[in-house]
């Protein structure tokens, strides 16, 4: 699925990226709004009933303000979210699809007892950001399951 977060999003942007999903955020709702076709195939996501009622498109969700995981349960009951999952294949930071990485590509810029430990790595094509399975991925898969999501 593509979505479009407004900035008060960008922790919910973030949880859907680690799921797979395509998430654009925007700082400014006004450029947004002037930009609507280019995101008009996204389902827009906002905390905001103004923005919410002025977006011209039809797929549009407003999501509560509160906490992350509050907005992330309810995000999964009205969209179906968890279906067609692809975790960890896209860049938190900047939304791209990250690519396998040959591990002496790396070397320099992983920590030494990572480099030693883990053999498979990825790169964001856009950011440079390196990416592997540690304990932060264990953490976040147990966090992600206590939010009802189906991972292994």
């Amino acid at each position: 699925m593509k979505f479009l977060c407004d900035s008060m999003l960008i922790g919910l942007a973030r949880y859907l990226r680690f799921l797979g999903h395509d998430v654009e955020v925007v700082s400014s709702f006004p450029d947004a709004h002037r930009r609507y076709t280019c995101f008009k195939d996204r389902i827009f996501l906002t905390t905001s009933p103004a923005h919410w009622h002025l977006w011209p498109g039809t797929q549009k969700h407003l999501i509560p303000s509160g906490r992350l995981e509050e907005q992330f349960r309810q995000l999964c009951q009205t969209l179906p979210i968890l279906q067609d999952l692809n975790f960890l294949s896209r860049c938190s930071r900047c939304n791209v699809a990250i690519e396998p990485v040959e591990k002496a590509a790396v070397k320099q810029v992983v920590p030494e007892k990572v480099y030693q430990w883990v053999d498979q790595f990825y790169r964001c094509p856009s950011c440079q950001r390196v990416y592997w399975e540690g304990g932060h991925v264990v953490r976040l898969k147990e966090k992600l399951r206590r939010l009802g999501v189906p991972l292994d």
